[in-house]
This record gives structure tokens, C-alpha cells and sequence, in this order.
């Protein structure tokens, strides 16, 4: 997606999908949806799923925040960023550093031990230790609670001469007493306890400049000067690319920036990438900006960090053709890194911390039939299949071993549309315009889907029920109905509650406003929502009254509601209006104007406890 102004976006995706993109790019951009600052809110729908990498599909972010000195970061000019072992970030700014916990900073300056307040560069050795780069290159490090000065700073300081320390893989702390430093005058300095050298390795001309836990090995020369001789060394066999060089003789950029992959690696040098293949091959790219960081992408793909210039995405492995994606621009991006969750942390010279949080959606569509995009309701048989019904009363078949959507025939739905489907044991019931369906799993897990064994209870509007204290609960367009006993073999009696004139068409369990001796259920009406309350030894003794939402929830009208178990959470899926996600302090609104492909949402169901499915009128 690319920005067109400060209020349009375009974005180019498959051709099938163009027609989607057509009134996506007429709309106007609301800002006021997301939590975050006026300058990054031309920027944000640009985020839209570029995290989670994608080809050929569509995807959307849940928001971005932007942390600066006014969230407690000590300062907004961010030079590195480092998640360590137990889940903290780490932010060395010109100002201190921050620990950040994803709620709150706690700032280190001298006053707590640092050796200096600009701070370059942050690492942690292999027994948990964080190790802060300064300015002028003294070192620090954090443990138990306490920021410890590295004991052999002077003489680090001494073998450094003018020199600078490398950033990006420059630096290795060990021990307590051992670090190990690359300077840009082609040097390594050792210090281990009392022992400390700078020498020139390989000749006394060549520097690694890998990290000693990296597949391949990658020096640097500069035997010469304006030149530059980059030897990478594929197993036994060593490759040597001639680079043109603006820095003086015997000195080496402060910097290297380069990814490993199986079959090449990437080299970046001032304006320039370097591709260089296992058989000494290489391709020279010049690039449109100069690169400051780099980080592979979650799901493939290459990050760009620039001075000045933003943020750079190519939706490949090798840095052909033109970047897919620009944004940020004119900032100057200093680091990348992904969090446990695979989410992007993006830090800038001068305006902070970005955090991009991502959904990855993908749209199903067949091109010949517009009425099957019409989904009402979704159903997961097991943890490999789902079943989808759409409004033509067609039913689809969705398994995790194949990408395509098989499709069923019911006979019993060719006068009415599903608006509810759920499995109890060994079967699955269905509320149409007709009544209640029942139908063997078999159907939907067999291969020759076998119509044995479905039964149906006519003569009632049914949009929704749910099994409760053995009673079967059933929401109509004519009122509340039920049937005792449910799943006892005798004949099931369905009834219906007298007095109550009202449209339902969503009930669900509210476990949490039961007690030991009554059970509740919350409906859905065309107009509000309602609270039914029962004795469990007597549910025909049923008591009703209007139920409110929490007043952090607008009064949607919903179709769906849906729990989000982990975050303690709630999806609802509104009428028009798109699809609405709440949990403790947190509101966020999705549009057809951030991704989705309609904003009447009908239905809603979990996969695996990780994929929301989400049936609209168009897909």
C-alpha cells in the first residue's frame, strides 16, 4: 500500500482483488480510531499487515503506538534497542537508557551508574548481563538490580586510540573481565582480565566482521586506499568482491549491515547491496537512500532502516526490484528488532519508539458467484476442518491440509439460510428460517457425506440458541423458546415463553452473572439487549429485564459476540458498523477503511484459539 496524501492511500494486490481496492481508495482515512500521535497518523494504514509479511493477500494491523519522552522514555533521540532473555526492552538513547516491561520505563543515568548518559549500542552476554556501549566507548553493564562500570575501561580507552567501535556486531561481551571490541581502523581488541591486545587479524589486514555464532565468515580489507576488498567465505571455499571506498587508508566503515541466508548473503555498504551467491557470483543494487539498520522479516522479506529516508520493505530474499514499501518517511530509523510475539519495534533518532501490532488476514473469494460471498456462519467441526454457510445456502468445506473450499449440499436448506450452527457430542444443530436442524458429523467429516440421520423441527424462525442446564434455548424473530430435557432419548417438547414480544437474534451464556442456584443468558434484540435469569430446578420460571453494556462499549447492534479468552476480551461483530474488539482499557474499531471486506460482520468463530474467522457480506 502506498500513500497517495496525507488522506488517501492506494494499494496494488492481486488482480482479482482490485475491485476492493477501488472503494477502499475513495474513502476517507478515520484517525481518531487509534491511540496515538498526529504525526504518525498519515502513516499508520500503511502498517496494514506488513509485519507479518504477505504475498497475494490482504492484511491489517490492530494499531500502533508511539512512545516518547512523554510515556517515559528519557528521551526521543533512540540509537539501539535490545530485547534481552527475560522479555525486557532495552532503549539506549542520548539520555540514559530505559527498561521497558510493555507498561511502564524505568530509567538508568550516572547517577546509577552508567558511565556516561549517550549510550550507543546495548548486548548481553551469556549469563544474562546487559552491557551498555557509551559515546566515547566505556562500557557498563547491568546485573542484579545494579549498573556495574567494566574495570578495564581506561585501558579499553588507551588500545582505542580515535578510534570508533563498530556498531551492529562490533561489540561482544563475555565475562565480567573479557569483552572483545572491533574498532574501524581494522582492529579487534581482546581484554581478558590482565591480558590486553589490539591486533590486526589475518595479516594483520582483514577483519571479521561476524558475529561468532553466525553461519559464514565475512571479513573486511582496505589494503589501499579509496578501495575495499570483502571476502565472504562459503564452508571451505572464500569468495573476495571489490568495493570502491571513500574512507582514508587502514580505516573501515564504523558499521557493517549484512543478512545470511542459505544460498547467499547481503552486504550493505554506503548507498550500495551487495548479493554475493555460494558460487562467487554477486549482484550490485544501488539503492535510493543510505541503509542504518537491517532485520530479516518475520515471514520473509527484507526491513530497511535509513537515515532520513524512513523505513524500506522488499517482499524478497535478495533485494530485487524496487521496495514494496516506504514509510516513516524522512525519519531517521536507528534500530529493528522483533519481540517474542514477532511484533516490530522500530526506533528513530529523533521521535522515539514505534510498536507495531498486526493480524494477518486472509480473503476467500470466488469470482463466479457473487451470493457465496455472503457468509452467515461458521463452524469448526474439529481442529482441522471448518465449515462455512453462505447466504445461497450453500455450505463450504475448509481443511487445513487443502487451500480450496469444498462444496456441500443439504437438501433440508434449500428454502431457508443457516443463522446459527453448533456441535453438541456427535451432531450438529442448525438454526434456519424454518426451525432446527439436526445433522450428523459424519456429514461434514466423511468423504462421501452421508444424509442418514438428519432431522428437523419446523414451524419456528430460529436465528440462535445454546445449551444451558440441559434445556435448549432457542432465539426467534417470534420470542424465546426452549425445550427441556434436551438430551434425554424421549421425545423432546418444544414451547415457547408466553408474554415476550421480541425480535431475538443472538443469545448466549453470561456464567458471570450465575449463581450456585440460577443460570443467566444474555439475547441480542433488533434494538437493545436483554438479561434472562432462571432457577436451574425450575427454567420455565424465567425472569427478564434490559441488560446495558459497560459504558467503555458503544451500543452497537450486534450480530455476533464473541469472547477473546486469553485477553479477557470481547469481539463484537456489528450491524454496518464494522468489527469492534474491547478488553480492560482498550477499544479498537475495524472498518472496510483498514482491511476488511465489509463492514456488516455476521458471524465470528476462533480457530486453533489463535484465527478469528470473520463472515461478511462479501467474503
Amino acid at each position: 500500500m502506498y500513500l497517495v496524501d496525507e488522506k488517501r492511500i492506494v494499494a496494488l494486490v492481486s488482480t482479482h482483488q482490485r475491485y476492493i481496492i477501488n472503494w477502499i481508495y475513495k474513502k476517507k482515512i478515520n484517525f481518531e480510531l487509534f491511540e496515538t500521535n498526529d504525526f504518525m497518523l498519515k502513516y499508520l494504514l500503511l502498517y496494514i499487515g506488513c509485519f507479518l509479511f504477505f504475498i497475494g493477500t490482504q492484511a491489517q494491523q490492530l494499531g500502533m503506538k508511539n512512545y516518547s519522552n512523554l510515556d517515559g522514555l528519557p528521551s526521543n533521540e533512540v540509537f539501539h534497542s535490545h530485547f534481552d532473555s527475560k522479555g525486557y526492552l532495552w532503549i539506549a538513547t542520548n539520555d540514559g537508557v530505559s527498561r521497558f516491561d510493555g507498561e511502564h520505563f524505568v530509567n538508568y543515568y550516572i547517577s546509577d551508574g552508567l558511565t556516561e548518559n549517550t549510550i550507543l549500542e546495548i548486548e548481553e552476554d551469556s549469563h544474562g548481563r546487559i552491557w551498555f556501549v557509551g559515546l566515547s566507548g566505556k562500557l557498563s553493564y547491568f546485573h542484579n538490580g545494579q549498573i556495574k562500570k567494566f574495570k578495564w575501561n581506561n585501558n579499553l580507552l588507551k588500545l582505542k586510540n580515535k578510534s570508533r567501535i563498530i556498531s551492529s556486531n562490533g561489540f561482544t561481551p563475555i565475562d565480567t573481565n573479557e569483552i572483545k571490541v572491533l574498532i574501524n581502523n581494522g582492529s579487534l581488541i581482546h581484554i581478558k582480565g590482565e591480558n590486553h591486545k589490539r591486533y590486526n587479524i589475518f595479516n594483520k589486514d582483514s577483519l571479521c566482521i561476524n558475529k561468532f555464532n553466525h553461519q559464514y565468515h565475512t571479513y573486511i580489507r582496505n589494503p589501499i586506499k579509496d578501495s575495499l576488498s570483502l571476502f565472504v567465505k562459503f564452508d571451505s571455499i572464500t569468495h573476495c568482491i571489490k568495493i570502491k571506498s571513500n574512507y582514508p587508508n587502514n580505516y573501515i566503515p564504523s558499521y557493517f549491515l549484512y543478512l545470511e541466508y542459505k544460498d547467499h548473503i547481503i552486504y550493505l555498504y554506503q548507498n550500495k547491496a551487495y548479493t554475493i551467491y555460494r558460487d562467487g557470483s554477486y549482484k550490485l543494487k544501488n539503492l535510493d537512500f543510505y541503509p542504518n539498520t537491517i532485520l530479516k522479516g518475520a515471514k520473509g522479506g527484507i526491513w530497511i532502516g535509513s537515515y532520513h529516508k524512513g523505513l524500506f520493505f522488499y517482499d524478497n530474499n535478495n533485494l530485487s526490484g524496487d521496495a514494496f514499501l516506504n514509510i516513516l518517511e524522512n525519519q531517521e530509523i536507528t534500530s529493528l528488532i522483533y519481540d517474542q510475539n514477532s511484533r516490530g519495534w522500530v526506533t528513530t533518532a529523533y521521535n522515539g519508539i514505534f510498536h507495531i501490532q498486526s493480524a494477518h488476514v486472509t480473503n476467500y473469494y470466488k469470482e463466479s458467484y457473487k451470493s457465496d460471498h455472503f457468509i452467515n456462519k461458521i463452524l469448526a467441526i474439529d481442529t482441522n476442518t471448518l465449515v462455512f454457510f453462505a447466504r445461497n445456502n450453500k455450505i463450504y468445506l475448509k481443511q487445513d491440509s487443502t487451500e480450496q473450499l469444498q462444496e456441500l449440499s443439504l437438501l433440508t436448506l434449500d428454502e431457508t439460510k443457516v443463522y446459527q450452527a453448533k456441535k453438541y457430542d456427535n451432531k450438529v444443530l442448525l438454526a434456519c428460517g424454518t426451525g432446527i436442524i439436526e445433522v450428523p458429523i459424519s456429514f461434514f467429516t466423511q468423504t462421501n457425506h452421508p444424509t442418514k440421520g438428519i432431522k428437523q423441527w419446523q414451524h419456528m424462525s430460529s436465528k440462535d440458541f445454546v445449551l444451558q442446564d440441559d434445556v435448549l434455548w432457542i432465539a426467534s424473530s417470534t420470542g424465546l423458546y426452549y425445550v427441556l430435557d434436551f438430551n434425554k432419548k424421549k421425545k423432546n417438547i418444544l414451547s415457547q415463553l408466553n408474554n415476550l414480544h421480541l425480535r431475538l437474534n443472538k443469545i448466549i451464556k453470561a456464567p458471570e452473572y450465575s449463581t450456585d442456584s440460577t443460570s443467566a443468558l444474555i439475547a441480542q434484540s433488533m434494538e437493545s439487549q436483554w438479561i434472562f435469569t432462571y432457577p436451574k430446578d425450575s427454567p420455565k420460571d424465567i425472569t427478564i429485564k434490559p441488560f446495558k453494556l459497560h459504558d467503555s462499549i458503544p451500543n452497537y447492534a450486534a450480530n455476533d459476540l464473541l469472547i477473546d479468552k486469553k485477553r479477557k476480551g470481547l469481539f463484537v461483530a456489528t450491524k454496518g458498523s464494522g468489527l469492534f474488539y474491547t478488553a480492560a482499557d482498550t477499544n479498537i474499531l475495524w472498518t472496510t477503511e483498514h482491511g476488511l471486506l465489509d463492514d456488516n460482520i455476521y458471524v465470528m468463530k476462533w480457530h486453533n484459539d489463535s484465527v478469528l474467522f470473520a463472515g461478511t457480506n462479501n467474503g
